[in-house]
């Protein structure tokens, strides 16, 4: 996939997750948010090498190797949480919190460029009025 095709992914990844009621809809809030992260660190890294991985295995491991430490939590946590740490043992859609702080994270660090500040929006994000609040 290209980067373009990558942050298409990103957006309509976003207004689907935008449509979403939280806390009725939180496994999938959780599911979809995991999409939205492998396609930021694709763009992420397309940007610094000019390559990214485009299988989830072994992704944090491609991220260490080329000093994106952080990025590589940021997975590894959003790997937890897919797996039930939040969404399975807590109630009321507590998980959208954390996850949306990960993502913000990865999204500023897709969206700038070596050297260069992130722009202060990043990807589209579809978020709509209709959401409960967090």
């Amino acid at each position: 996939m290209t980067e373009d095709g990558h942050r298409q992914a990103v957006v309509e990844l976003k207004r689907t997750r935008a449509r979403l009621m939280i806390p009725d809809d939180i496994r999938a809030y959780t599911e979809i948010c995991f999409g939205i992260a492998f396609h930021l660190l694709a763009i992420g890294a397309h940007h610094r090498h000019g390559m990214h991985r485009e299988k989830h295995d072994g992704l944090g491991r491609w991220l260490r190797d080329r000093g994106h430490v952080r990025q590589a939590e940021i997975l590894a946590e959003l790997e937890s949480i897919g797996t039930g740490r939040w969404y399975g043992r807590q109630t009321k859609g507590s998980a959208a919190r954390p996850v949306d702080e990960l993502l913000a994270e990865l999204d500023a660090w897709a969206m700038a460029r070596e050297g260069h500040p992130a722009p202060p929006a990043g990807i589209e994000d579809d978020r709509g009025a209709a959401q409960q609040p967090r």
